[in-house]
């Protein structure tokens, strides 16, 4: 059990105290020196949240939220809560079926298409108690982090022999140089510190910008263009999307979507998540786009370059993270014939 979860023991301490039953179970003594020692923390923290709260820090209440119970600074959080606020946030959503997010949009889980479920809230809850290898695996296995922090083999292998409290203070001082230092000093006396920002918000009226991994071709005459059918089911596929796949699969090179997305589809995608183009406005419904996993020892350039050779025009790539999570989004202007 130790070689997949991280301190088992510690995980069922945890759900025995939030447990009622367990303290049924116990002596009437026990019960009350229990139960007090369980009010006495309980308001002991609740009064240090409303400390800092009262002093301009912010303070999550809602435990549908990942940041529930903790005391956020600039992009630092603080669990005073001894790692019990996670219990309580997975018991939330489980119950209500609402998940918080950053933004402070309250979301009804699988209410849309492509959002989560209770079954991916739990799993994502046992994913992120994994032990430090079977982390590594999980993260090697899924392209990225928790946090969406690509895979890296060897900077990721090396942070199992780093000790957190010295990752923290090393994500701090990126953010803040030496005199935000002192902010994770709290760290070393057991409270739970962590770095990092909120995801952006989508600005639909923001420019789009693009990360382009070659010379842009010249753009194609109009009718080079293929034309965008919102009643195209999303299964649909064109000449183009069929001509890239096999280019690409044949690289070796794993598709992730590679179909012509309706209008109702892309409304889907544009609600639930951030980075995604505005209905109307993607390439994927036009058929010009597909999304490949995040490959390992293939440049943007080589895949561009590939591309080309095979008649496709106006080639571009998006590396960064965006959209429905972490790969890579090809598309282009025109395709040979």
């Amino acid at each position: 059990m130790n070689g997949l979860l991280f301190s088992p023991r510690l995980i069922a301490s945890r759900v025995t105290l939030l447990n009622p039953a367990y303290y049924a179970t116990l002596s009437p003594v026990v019960r009350r020196e229990a139960v007090k020692s369980l009010l006495t923390s309980g308001t002991l923290a609740t009064s240090i949240l409303m400390m800092f709260k009262m002093g301009g820090a912010d303070v999550e209440t809602d435990p549908r939220s990942s940041d529930f119970g903790k005391i956020k600074i600039g992009n630092t959080r603080y669990d005073i809560l001894g790692g019990f606020g996670q219990y309580i946030t997975l018991g939330a959503r489980l119950s209500t079926n609402e998940t918080k997010t950053m933004k402070g949009e309250v979301q009804t889980l699988g209410e849309r298409y492509g959002s989560r479920t209770r079954l991916d809230v739990a799993a994502n809850f046992l994913g992120n108690k994994a032990s430090p290898v079977a982390g590594y695996v999980r993260d090697y296995l899924r392209g990225a982090d928790p946090v969406g922090t690509p895979f890296d083999a060897r900077r990721d292998a090396a942070e199992l022999f780093i000790p957190l409290f010295l990752q923290d203070a090393a994500k701090v001082y990126e953010e803040g140089g030496v005199e935000a230092l002192p902010r994770v000093a709290p760290g070393f006396f057991g409270v739970g510190v962590s770095t990092y920002a909120d995801k952006p918000k989508f600005d639909p009226n923001q420019e789009f910008t693009q990360e382009v991994a070659a010379e842009p071709a010249p753009v194609p005459e109009p009718e080079d263009v293929p034309t965008f059918d919102p009643n195209q089911p999303f299964d649909a596929t064109t000449s183009a999307n069929l001509q890239a796949v096999d280019v690409l699969s044949n690289m070796g090179l794993h598709i992730t979507d590679d179909g012509v997305r309706s209008q109702e589809d892309q409304e889907n995608y544009y609600n639930n998540t951030q980075g995604v183009a505005a209905p109307g406005h993607s390439p994927h419904q036009s058929g010009n786009a597909i999304d490949i996993r995040v490959p390992q020892g293939v440049k943007p350039s080589d895949i561009v370059a590939e591309l080309t050779a095979q008649g496709f025009k106006g080639v571009t790539i998006i590396t960064r993270r965006h959209g429905t999570g972490p790969h890579w989004h090809i598309q282009w202007q025109s395709a040979g014939e």
